[in-house]
């Protein structure tokens, strides 16, 4: 009997511990969101990028342009010309970073004939080379940017004399 009556006391505290309890409450609270739009970014070309003139080298060349636009020309009989970097204006949101870039190699044509360009370098003020072809910037107080680009030009051998030009795409973009 004793057994009997401290269950039916269990079972009874059982019943009014689950009766009585209280259905849980939700919480709730609100909080702040917001966004920025940052301005287009406006990139336009400047000076073009010009590997001077240099003699035909029957057994190819290479000019390699640094960054403050001086060459250095090898396997060819002669170079001179107006070697220059090529320049672009950036302007965007101020102080903002962006990261400038291009796909890779490009070529400059004659005809059917062309050199290719590589080695690629974006230099300038608030400029930081990543690798070839890479680079991180920082538009100044009022959202401008100017930098360089130099490179190499590889011409192969036998490459016919012409006067050989061509395009190439330099991507900025907001970090």
């Amino acid at each position: 009997m004793k057994y009997a009556k401290g269950a039916a006391r269990l079972l009874g505290m059982i019943g009014l511990t689950a009766g009585g309890a209280t259905a849980a409450q939700a919480g709730m609270e609100s909080a702040h969101a917001d966004a920025r739009i940052l301005g287009l970014l406006s990139v336009s070309a400047g000076d073009v990028l010009s590997f001077g003139s240099f003699s035909e080298a029957a057994g190819g060349g290479i000019i390699d342009m640094a960054t403050n636009g001086s060459t250095n020309c090898v396997g060819f009989q002669w170079c001179g010309g107006s070697p220059q970097p090529g320049t672009f204006d950036v302007s965007g949101e101020p102080n903002h970073s962006v990261h400038i870039s291009m796909p890779g190699n490009f070529f400059l044509h004659s005809g059917g004939n062309s050199v290719e360009i590589g080695n690629v370098v974006f230099t300038g003020s608030g400029v930081t080379m990543q690798s070839y072809f890479h680079s991180n910037a920082v538009l100044d107080a009022s959202g401008a940017l100017e930098f360089r680009i130099t490179g190499s030009l590889w011409a192969q051998p036998g490459t016919p004399a012409g006067s050989y030009s061509g395009t190439y795409t330099v991507t900025v973009d907001y970090q």
